[in-house]
């Protein structure tokens, strides 16, 4: 338990036993990747937990949540829970989300509520996860999205796939870049789309071309 002007925040213990927590389980010989979530509940209690793509846990309402590290692999929860401790990297913005954190009722829901300067503290811890939250994975190696799908990506697309195709085959990628231990971190999809419109603007072209080659 930490306090910080007059405020007080708990670090739950409950992954804190081990040094990290597998994140990434094959069920029914289905490969599902979870996130780690760090969650600040209604009681201005901190957690870290996995969340399943496929159904997940229950979260409750009034709880703000931070996505660590969407990839598959191990998340050192130790680590995690060391940046929230004094002197640690999130410490002093977690603490400013406490002080400045209620949950009201709204007419409809509890939903969570923060202080100007809780709001602004609440988005440099999520800037900090998103950026980085691979610095919590263990076992894996971080390599940009582009640098990693650069070949594959020219080899592989004609620019005829739409977006549910581009999107399926950015998946495709990411998971078997998984299977070789590797996480790619970047937006695939983003990286992915210039590519395939240049290609499919060169397919137009090309069609234009031969109209005009056979006189039509």
């Amino acid at each position: 338990m930490a306090k910080v002007s007059g405020h007080e925040f708990l670090v739950s213990e409950t992954l804190a036993k081990g040094t990290s927590v597998v994140l990434s389980k094959d069920i029914n010989h289905q490969h599902r990747t979870v996130s780690a979530l760090l969650t600040l509940d209604a009681n201005a209690q901190f957690h870290v937990m996995g969340l399943s793509h496929a159904g997940g846990e229950y979260i409750a309402s009034g709880t703000l949540m931070w996505t660590v590290a969407d990839a598959p692999g191990e998340v050192n929860v130790a680590a995690l829970h060391m940046d929230l401790r004094p002197g640690g990297q999130l410490f002093d913005a977690a603490a400013r989300v406490v002080a400045g954190h209620s949950v009201v009722w709204d007419g409809r829901n509890w939903a969570p509520h923060l202080t100007p300067d809780a709001r602004e503290a609440f988005e440099e811890m999520d800037e900090f996860l998103s950026l980085s939250g691979y610095r919590y994975l263990t076992g894996r190696e971080v390599v940009d999205a582009g640098d990693w799908l650069y070949e594959i990506a020219h080899d592989t697309l004609t620019g005829a796939e739409d977006d549910v195709a581009l999107k399926a085959l950015g998946k495709q990628w990411e998971s078997e870049a998984g299977l070789e231990g590797i996480v790619l971190a970047g937006d695939v999809l983003k990286f992915l789309q210039p590519i395939r419109d240049k290609k499919r603007g060169d397919l137009v072209d090309g069609d234009e071309e031969m109209e005009v080659s056979n006189g039509t």
